[in-house]
Parts: structure tokens; sequence; C-alpha cells
């Protein structure tokens, strides 16, 4: 009689083991792993991704006018460091249009490049090529999300 019931609280122990308590106990992991994220952590990343994106922006546009100007990329960086602006550099040259003009075809060729990796799908790249060409071919010198302008 004692062993029956000794078997029988063993079959329930087991049940109510893999029912009940291993779930109970790797939820208390996975919460306890959760809480272990540092929040500042993933916004420092967000940010430092964004600012590696901005400053890619910044070197290519950089490259590319001095590309259309025919000068050092240091020559540039210099005249902008000493307070002058891409936009003004490039339209004293006379060769803003053609700035704007060199600044599409990298853009395509870096779009049609994603859709080869399969990044992005031909539709997408379209609609971000035409949003990028009228915010590219109406550039005024001035910064993005500032109304104040540089020339």
């Amino acid at each position: 009689m004692i062993t029956r019931k000794l078997f029988t609280f063993s079959i329930y122990f087991v049940l109510f083991t893999q029912v009940f308590a291993v779930p109970i106990f790797a939820k208390a992991s996975y919460n306890k792993d959760i809480k272990d994220i540092n929040v500042a952590d993933i916004v420092t990343r967000k940010v430092k991704k964004h600012n590696e994106h901005s400053n890619y922006n910044k070197s290519k546009n950089i490259s590319i006018a001095a590309k259309v100007l025919n000068m050092p990329e240091e020559d540039l960086k210099k005249q902008i460091n000493d307070g002058k602006s891409l936009y003004d550099i490039l339209k004293d040259a006379g060769k803003l249009q053609e700035f704007k003009d060199q600044t599409l075809i990298e853009l395509r060729s870096h779009l049609d490049d994603e859709v080869k990796r399969g990044r992005l799908t031909p539709e997408n790249a379209n609609k971000l090529y035409d949003a990028k060409k009228s915010k590219i071919e109406s550039w005024d010198g001035s910064i993005p999300n500032s109304s104040e302008k540089k020339h």
C-alpha cells in the first residue's frame, strides 16, 4: 500500500514539475534576463549608429564635392572649418548643379547595390530614390530639420 501511494505521489510530482514548476522557473529566469538589459546601452547603441550614419553622409558629400570641384578633400574640409558652407563653396564655383547630379548618381548606385544584396526591394529603392531626389534637387543650403539657411 505504501509503495502504491509512493508511486502515485511520484507520478503526480513529476507531472506537476513538468507542467507547472518548469515553466514558472523558466519564466522567472527569462524575466531576470530582461531586467538585466540596460536601457541606456540600447539607447547609446542607437544614437551611435545614427551618428555613424550621419558622419558617413557628411564624408560622402565632401567626397563628392571634392571630385566635382577637382580639389583634395583636405582643402575642402579646411574651407568648411574656416566657416564657409559647402553650399556657398559649390555655388561660388558654379558647381552646385553638378554636385546635385553627381549625388543622385551615387545614390542610385548605392540603392542598386542594396537591391542586389537583397536589403531592399526594387520598389522600395525607387521610392527612396524619388524621396531623396526631391530633397537633393531642392537643397538651398539649409540644414535638414532647421529653418536657418547657410547662404
